[in-house]
């Protein structure tokens, strides 16, 4: 069936960041029988979590060097940072640990994110599971690059997702079909 069961549409857009590399908007939407409602199966598609070395050497390669959400730094031009007052902030991160997956009505999931030990040094900063984008373990390990999962369960951050993937892009393809079973 897939990585997310069975799509019923997809779109994207592609556009060129400002050092010229492509980057991707992936919007996959799934069937109301196969959209994630429950914690297990939304464990199973979105991890945000350091994987252990010792288990899964490639894979904690793969995070550590894609997935991990970069600290503001000068020395550092690819984070996104908001400068208020003299101050630098990460935006968004780093996010509050979480013994398990909590759906929230109308926000965006806040996922299992435990506070395990592990521990990342990227110099100069020391990075935790607080640190990591949500990535599909298959996709990281398939394509090797930043791939960010985001569960959408509520119309506000799925309306929020549309926008996203739409802001800016002069370069959009849209597909919708349907069907023989009339699904």
């Amino acid at each position: 069936m897939g990585i997310f069961r069975l799509p019923i549409g997809w779109m994207y857009t592609i556009k060129f960041q400002k050092r010229g590399l492509l980057h991707a908007y992936i919007l996959i939407i799934l069937s109301r029988d196969n959209t994630p409602r429950i914690v297990p199966y939304i464990d199973e598609i979105s991890y945000t979590e350091i994987p252990n070395p010792t288990i899964d050497l490639l894979l904690y390669l793969v995070v550590v060097s894609n997935i991990i959400y970069r600290k503001c730094s000068n020395n550092n031009p690819s984070t996104v940072c908001i400068q208020n007052a003299n101050k630098v902030y990460r935006v968004r991160f780093p996010k509050e640990y979480s013994a398990k997956t909590i759906i929230i009505v109308d926000s965006y999931l806040r996922y299992r994110r435990r506070d395990n030990g592990r521990r990342i040094k990227i110099s100069p900063y020391i990075y935790t599971n607080a640190d990591v984008v949500p990535y599909s373990l298959y996709l990281s390990l398939y394509f090797n690059t930043y791939i960010n999962i985001e569960i959408a369960r509520s119309i506000k951050v799925v309306k929020y997702i549309y926008k996203y993937v739409y802001k800016g892009g002069d370069r959009t393809v849209a597909i919708l079909y349907s069907r023989e079973d009339g699904v």
